[in-house]
């Protein structure tokens, strides 16, 4: 529902995506309800309809400027909203501070903090994933493994959803790195649907990472080993975000390819004593 408080006067336009139907009211009134769609207004005349138009935002047209709206259509109310936008910030400025002693293994030692902000900056521009629990998440998907965090600091900044979202994307550092990666091929399947949209954004990232700007001291048979193992991780978590899931096929296709990646083999030495001599 979108709720409008003020006078009604003038020309204006709003989008929205609220109603399936098309309703008219006009006239004097105080509070007009359409379908989800609430106006209130003073006395004054206009004309206020919802209408469902195939492949375009709904419109909603009225008359006169609005003091104030209520984005109930997003989910959240303009105060909500904003509170949550601060919780976002707070975690970023947490997360930095947890990582600023650690460095990305690519050539120029880039800040650890960037990949965080990399995955939300993905889940927002082309995931289009608008929950502020997952953007938090993802910013301190690393604090738990990577950092002194423990999961009560986490629960009680940023609640409990978050902490366990966190912790399902978190790798146990006590097992073998072959054992971790194992287990996170069988865990995926079995993961909450927030947990494998921060899953999918962090292999995302990884792997543009590794393929514009891979790591020092990774030749590229590691390279490839890693490109393998992450598509069979979110081959595991297929069916959560097609979107997600179609810019992870695109950036596995940037996948080295196995003929780059030779062998150096020490050329054999042989001495005189292993020299032929032909009879003449």
């Amino acid at each position: 529902m979108v709720t409008m408080n003020g006078p009604l006067m003038g020309r204006r336009r709003m989008a929205f995506t609220a109603s399936k139907n098309r309703r008219w009211s006009s006239g004097s009134c105080s509070r007009v309800t359409v379908d989800n769609l609430t106006v209130s207004s003073g006395a004054g005349e206009g004309r206020y309809y919802t209408e469902r138009r195939p492949h375009k935002a709904q419109h909603l047209w009225y008359n006169n400027s609005i003091k104030s709206i209520s984005y109930e259509f997003f989910g959240l109310s303009r105060p909500a909203m904003q509170y949550r936008h601060a919780l976002l910030l707070k975690a970023i400025a947490f997360a930095a501070q947890k990582h600023r002693h650690q460095r990305r293994k690519d050539p120029e030692a880039s800040p650890y903090i960037n990949h965080p902000i990399d995955l939300a900056n993905l889940l927002v521009q082309e995931g289009r994933v608008r929950d502020i629990t997952v953007l938090m998440a993802a910013i301190l998907h690393d604090t738990l493994e990577d950092t002194e965090t423990t999961p009560d600091e986490l629960a009680a900044l940023f609640g409990g959803e978050v902490r366990d979202i966190v912790l399902e994307v978190t790798d146990n550092k006590k097992l073998k790195k072959r054992k971790r990666k194992e287990l996170q091929v069988k865990h995926g399947p079995h993961l909450t649907r927030k947990a494998r949209l921060v899953k999918l954004a962090d292999k995302i990232c990884n792997l543009r990472d590794v393929a514009s700007n891979p790591p020092t001291r990774w030749p590229i048979k590691r390279q490839i080993e890693y490109f393998d193992w992450a598509k069979s991780v979110i081959d595991a978590l297929r069916g959560t975000h097609p979107r997600l899931e179609k810019l992870f096929d695109k950036v596995y296709e940037q996948r080295p390819h196995a003929e780059r990646w030779t062998r150096h083999v020490k050329p054999e030495v042989r001495g005189p004593h292993r020299r032929r001599t032909l009879a003449t």
